[in-house]
């Protein structure tokens, strides 16, 4: 079963998609992108589960995921705090 957590991304032309977080760490996330179009180097907005907007960089993108890096590492209990909100997908 695959984990993830519900957000949203907002690109550089003002649009708002929900995404899924994949995986998470202070440094940055991957996610489903579903069909978001990005590109390395473009810089979005994520907004996870019960926080603010938080500003990246894409680093990689494949068929459906991608990398992004925060430009500010997460705090160790917010990070602590959103894997603790990860569900799981019974589809997966």
């Amino acid at each position: 079963m695959q984990k993830y957590l519900n957000a949203q991304c907002r690109s550089s032309n003002g649009g708002v998609n929900e995404i899924q977080i994949l995986d998470l760490s202070e440094a940055g996330c991957m996610i489903n992108k579903r069909m978001l179009t990005m590109q390395p180097g473009d810089r979005v907005l994520v907004k996870p589960q019960g926080l603010t907007y938080l500003p990246t960089s894409v680093l990689w993108v494949e068929e459906e995921e991608a990398g992004l890096a925060f430009e500010q590492p997460l705090y160790g209990p917010v990070l602590e705090h959103l894997l603790l909100l990860f569900v799981e997908d019974a589809d997966a």
